[in-house]
């Protein structure tokens, strides 16, 4: 029988090189986005996400744009990019791949909001639309919320 041998020469290395760089992507209302006001409220962007989000009004309820959109495509996302993934940490450049991995979650969640929650979310009340003129899409009138969305990397320090 015969045998298989690896040349792992420099690989140790080039690991070590690529995870030296621990990053975080987040993905959300993020910054000063977060604090502005919305359109025709008193409350701010981050506060108008939260109750959609989490359905946190009685009379509204939960429609969700982060975690919904990102739980159902995300991994389907990087199942596709692994090529990318190898990539990054071949050249020792894994910023990269989680700046891509956020950029991939503000499409995602940028579909979800131009095809209503990928059709999941409940539809708006007839007393909602008529308040809205007539408008029945939710979350989408100003695009305000939708254009709060952002990503950004960090580097953890110290983990």
């Amino acid at each position: 029988m015969g045998s298989v041998r690896f040349n792992m020469d420099g690989w140790n290395d080039q690991v070590k090189k690529a995870l030296q760089g621990n990053f975080v992507t987040r993905v959300g209302i993020l910054g000063e986005k977060a604090s502005e006001i919305h359109n025709e409220t008193d409350k701010t962007n981050a506060e108008i996400g939260a109750i959609h989000e989490l359905g946190l009004l009685a009379h509204v309820p939960e429609r969700s744009f982060l975690r919904m959109p990102l739980e159902t495509k995300l991994e389907g996302w990087i199942e596709n990019n692994l090529d990318l993934y190898e990539q990054c940490l071949k050249k020792g450049n894994m910023k990269k791949w989680f700046e891509a991995l956020g950029f991939a979650a503000e499409k995602i969640i940028d579909d979800a909001f131009l095809s209503g929650g990928f059709g999941s979310w409940p539809r708006l009340s007839p007393v909602t639309v008529a308040m809205k003129g007539g408008r029945w899409w939710p979350l989408i009138d100003t695009g305000q919320l939708r254009a709060s969305i952002t990503s950004a990397v960090y580097e953890r320090e110290g983990e």
